[in-house]
């Protein structure tokens, strides 16, 4: 029994350093979607585990199916935006940036049709053209399924042209077309409610709970013009959304944002 038990313990051994051989010859990248506890166990070099921690830091930025930042940074991206335009407005400088989502239409029909293998490649189509299109500082990411979030650096009506090259260039290259919702970000802020919501806000050191609402407003704002781009006949819309009325006393409990009227205007 002792001699058996023996042989076995080498055997597992053997069998262990194999597996761990196998391992270390993967390449960093899918090292990197190992459990932690498997990697630390292969001692390996520092050089190499810096460059895991790299890859895993670079995928928590990224969504790996369009290479798009993913929503939870596209968000942070944003709330910089806001905090940015804020403060350069106190300082008597209008800085521009207007805020746009992007969905694609029927979606859901083009799944069914072509599986959710057609469904991912037609994400990274989309997500290839659009990337094309928008000009280096401009802000891309994926916020949702088959949404898409933007931040462009420009004043209305300039930034209107370039929606419209990127709806030119998705109904170009690809098989389906997109509708889109765009809000200008300083003309949101310059509203009496958001303005005084500010002040308040860094008066008790709140700046970054006013700015989520703000986040959050613009995307309510978006996701509208996007719902009424998608009611046309067709879709393939851009349409602009312009608050006219916000009544304070209604105050969403989940997103913060009041209740709101639209002027809605496709262009």
């Amino acid at each position: 029994m002792t001699d058996f038990l023996e042989i076995l313990g080498k055997t597992v051994s053997e069998l262990l350093e194999m597996e761990k051989g196998r391992l270390i010859a993967l390449s960093d990248k899918e090292l990197a979607r190992l459990p932690p506890k498997v990697v630390m166990s292969l001692n390996l070099p520092k050089k190499r585990l810096e460059n895991i921690l790299e890859i895993l830091y670079s995928e928590s930025l990224y969504d790996r199916l369009t290479g798009l930042l993913r929503s939870e940074r596209f968000k942070e991206v944003l709330d910089a935006k806001i905090a940015s335009i804020s403060r350069s407005r106190n300082h008597g400088v209008r800085e521009p940036g207007v805020f746009g989502l992007g969905d694609i239409d029927d979606f859901k029909k083009y799944n069914r049709r072509y599986t959710h293998i057609g469904g991912d490649y037609l994400l990274m189509m989309v997500a290839y053209y659009l990337r094309i299109v928008l000009r280096k500082g401009d802000v891309i990411g994926r916020y949702g399924g088959e949404e898409f979030g933007f931040i462009l650096s420009d004043v209305f009506p300039y930034v209107i042209n370039q929606f419209r090259r990127l709806k030119d260039e998705i109904q170009a290259q690809t098989e389906v077309t997109m509708s889109f919702g765009i809000v200008d970000i300083p003309t949101l802020l310059n509203l009496e409610y958001y303005r005084d919501l500010l002040i308040k806000s860094r008066g008790e050191g709140k700046e970054c709970t006013a700015i989520e609402r703000i986040r959050n407003a613009l995307v309510h704002a978006a996701s509208t013009a996007v719902s009424h781009a998608k009611q046309q006949p067709g879709k393939n819309r851009i349409v602009v959304a312009k608050i006219s009325y916000i009544d304070p006393s209604k105050v969403d409990p989940y997103t913060k944002v009041p209740e709101t009227e639209y002027c809605l205007s496709i262009v």
